[in-house]
């Protein structure tokens, strides 16, 4: 059994989080669990109320004739008295906090086989495992290249020599085919993102994981927060390869999954011409190797 989560660890700010699937978790743990929870205080008041009752005896007439001698006696006695208040507060649960409370159980009932802490080891995890890895995120390479080719090709337009006003330029042959070349770049990364899912890329020295995430799921739908900065990552394996003739298809979800592997390396060819290495583009990757594994994410956190 692991050690029980701290609460720095408590404290997540999650920037894609799978809603739906932390719920239907949780209530397969709990067996059915509520959103809200009752918390009753109760007070309590003691007032102390104290007492002092005073007497004198005489010691006889004759005797206090002569001795002038008076003899006391004190009784004194405590009586407490108690008001009680009762108040109620009704505690509502997050996104967040109910993805904290399933990342705890996971935890406690020693459910997850690699934490963020732990060396990732391929050979270790099997298919429907709950692991949490720390790293670096890369868009899918071939998404990321054709991304910032259109970008790059749409800056170059707005910075290019301005057209005189009432004259119209007639566009060259080079520019036209230019212009049809970033057209079949528009609509090859339409397909690749047609099923509203996108991969993202882990990669360690001991293993690569290809994440596949749905888009509406990302905070407020900025996949740029995600590139650059280091996170941990919670989610499900789905597909484990561990032999050196494996790997993942970065074009698996898309028509492009059913060229051969010669149509594939052309296709890569097409964007390491000498035009375009002058771009400093990212190198585009199809394929990843194992040792890979592909993960449905449950949350992407820091």
């Amino acid at each position: 059994m692991r050690e029980n989560v701290t609460e720095r660890e408590h404290l997540v700010l999650p920037v894609y989080l799978n809603e739906k699937v932390v719920l239907d978790m949780l209530a397969i743990l709990q067996d059915g669990f509520s959103m809200v929870s009752e918390i009753s205080t109760t007070s309590q008041e003691s007032n102390d109320v104290s007492g002092t009752t005073k007497g004198e005896m005489s010691s006889g007439s004759l005797l206090n004739r002569v001795l002038k001698i008076k003899l006391g006696a004190e009784v004194s006695g405590e009586k407490k008295q108690e008001e009680q208040w009762v108040s109620k507060e009704a505690r509502f649960h997050t996104s967040a906090s109910l993805f904290s409370e399933f990342r705890r159980q996971l935890i406690e009932h020693d459910m997850l086989t690699c934490m963020a802490s732990d060396s990732l080891d391929i050979h270790e995890i099997q298919i429907g495992d709950f692991i949490e890895v720390e790293g670096a995120l890369m868009k899918n390479p071939l998404i990321d290249i054709l991304e910032k080719f259109i970008s790059v090709y749409r800056m170059s337009k707005i910075f290019s020599e301005p057209v005189a006003v009432g004259h119209k330029k007639q566009a060259s042959q080079k520019e036209l085919a230019e212009d049809a070349q970033i057209q079949q770049m528009r609509a090859l990364l339409e397909e690749l993102r047609v099923t509203g899912t996108l991969d993202f890329v882990l990669k360690s020295d001991r293993a690569s994981l290809v994440l596949s995430a749905q888009e509406k799921y990302l905070e407020n739908d900025n996949i740029s927060e995600l590139i650059g900065g280091n996170f941990k990552i919670l989610g499900k394996v789905i597909k484990i390869c561990a032999e050196k003739d494996e790997g993942i298809s970065l074009v698996r979800k898309t028509p492009l999954d059913i060229l051969d592997a010669d149509s594939l390396d052309g296709l890569i060819q097409a964007f390491e011409s000498n035009d375009l290495k002058q771009l400093h583009l990212p190198e585009v990757e199809i394929q990843i190797s194992a040792p890979a594994a592909i993960v449905i994410p449950v949350a992407i956190y820091v």
